[in-house]
């Protein structure tokens, strides 16, 4: 998901096989660096060294992964996502959305700050390309499922109410 070649590949087995596409959604994420081992009561010096003792390279993976893969793929599926609209097949225009979390929107870092931030970056990216594709007749969009929606509610729900909405509206508004 990290590869830009794997994701041309991927564009270009989909272009041979029906030359477009209506929706892509890219779905990635890991959790990065976490706050799990720090006591609650802990120090300033003690939050610090946590910190400071997190591997940089883990921290950037996490942006990697749930951040830059998303507007890889984005820009990957561009030109099939224009060849959708062209093909009329459905009454939607063609559309990409990428998944980030609840936990962009939280204060309090639940997993992680890295995790949290790449999904806000996620959530932020979506946003402008939803502006700057609207020339191009393509809408691009955020789904930022938390905690209680897909712990509470069964899977088989879960994507039949994403499926229910991404099928039945004629569009959806830009995050």
């Amino acid at each position: 998901m990290t590869s830009k070649s794997d994701l041309a590949a991927a564009a270009e087995h989909i272009s041979q096989k029906s030359g477009y596409v209506n929706l892509v959604i890219a779905n990635s994420g890991i959790q990065g660096p976490t706050l799990g081992g720090l006591s609650q009561d802990a120090s300033l010096i003690e939050f610090r060294d946590y910190l400071q003792s997190w591997d940089v390279e883990e921290y950037n993976r996490t942006y990697a992964v749930n951040t830059t893969a998303v507007f890889s793929t984005l820009v990957a599926f561009l030109e099939l996502l224009d060849k959708g609209n062209k093909a009329g097949n459905v009454e939607q225009q063609s559309q990409f959305i990428g998944i980030a979390s609840a936990g962009a929107f939280n204060r309090v870092p639940m997993a992680g700050f890295a995790y949290a931030g790449s999904k806000a970056a996620v959530v932020h990216t979506m946003k402008q390309f939803a502006t700057k594709l609207v020339p191009y007749g393509i809408r691009c969009n955020t789904i930022a499922p938390g905690r209680k929606s897909h712990r509470q509610i069964p899977c088989v729900k879960y994507t039949l109410a994403i499926f229910y909405l991404l099928t039945s509206l004629k569009s959806i508004p830009a995050t």
